[in-house]
């Protein structure tokens, strides 16, 4: 296991010891499907994440930072200044007909630290309610988990969804990633999206 200079969520470790009833995500079911796939996505053919940076208040900007389809997992980047409250915001993939799909949602008390990561791994079969440690091979001592997968031969349209339903930012991975690659932005958090050697909760790297 790597050792990686970040804390993954500013306040997910005390969420893990202290979680209530009300603490736990649920999963809003918005459409049908598990494996959420934009025909749009498909026809990409290499142009980088459409999405912007948007703010929470001022406190800071969460962005998507990397996505695999080969490996199933999502990256979140707080590029902001300050912490960013995720509680209840969502996390979906679309459908072919632009409908989202099941939708993962944060528990209260889930917060990104500046210049922090946020891995989700996708793809997993007994996918738990709340924040885990159980992050794979990643190195990363606390991530989330959702059932549904991410195409990679197909391209994938995800979404972050503020608390009201609204879409926050928009991350497409494009179906032309070569295997055995990520997309992520390079320089890491803040450039383009290119093809890349994976780095779950990491900085990324060519």
């Amino acid at each position: 296991m790597r050792f990686l200079p970040f804390v993954v969520l500013a306040a997910t470790l005390a969420a893990c010891s202290e979680s209530t009833e009300n603490d736990v995500p649920t999963k809003r079911d918005t459409g049908t499907g598990t494996d959420a796939t934009s025909t749009e996505a498909a026809a990409d053919t290499g142009t980088p994440l459409g999405d912007t940076t948007p703010t929470d208040g001022g406190a800071g900007a969460i962005a998507f930072n990397e996505i695999s389809g080969d490996d199933d997992f999502i990256e979140l980047v707080n590029t902001g200044s300050a912490a960013v409250d995720l509680s209840k915001w969502g996390l979906g993939g679309e459908n072919s007909d632009g409908g989202l799909g099941s939708v993962f949602e944060f528990p209260a008390g889930t917060s990104l630290a500046p210049k922090a990561y946020l891995l989700v791994r996708a793809k997993v079969t007994d996918a738990g309610a709340g924040p885990t440690a159980d992050c794979g091979d990643a190195g990363v001592s606390t991530c989330f988990q959702v059932s549904w997968g991410i195409s990679a031969s197909r391209g994938e349209t995800l979404r972050l969804l503020k608390p009201d339903g609204s879409t926050a930012v928009t991350g497409v991975l494009p179906s032309t990633v070569p295997t055995g690659k990520s997309w992520c932005r390079l320089p890491d958090s803040t450039g383009e999206f290119k093809a890349c050697t994976p780095t779950p909760g990491a900085a990324n790297a060519p």
